[in-house]
């Protein structure tokens, strides 16, 4: 009966770290915003589109998120695959913070 218990206690704790674990990015639609100096870095991101507004110059493309790392694709069809984590409101990309607008 003990190896049972241990062995049903052992199965639950596996199945809870796997439902808990990892910081998932979630849904980043909307408006993401990051102040450096006296430049203003924008993203707008809808379901699987972005475009970054930075020196008055717009990029766009396309973005998948898989784990930690988001790839974007440029419409010219170049990749770049960046590190990505998400806290509340605050969207990191590659080292920068960008809050939710």
């Amino acid at each position: 009966m003990r190896k049972l218990t241990i062995i049903i206690s052992a199965a639950l704790l596996i199945v809870m770290l796997t439902a808990c674990g990892g910081d998932e990015i979630g849904d980043i639609s909307g408006t993401w915003e990051c102040q450096l100096g006296e430049d203003v870095f924008v993203y707008e991101f809808t379901a699987d589109t972005w475009s970054l507004d930075a020196f008055n110059l717009i990029s766009r493309g396309t973005y998948t998120v898989s784990g930690d790392k988001i790839e974007f694709i440029t419409e010219s069809g170049n990749p770049l695959t960046q590190s990505v984590s998400r806290k509340g409101d605050t969207l990191t990309i590659n080292g920068q913070k960008y809050v939710k607008q």
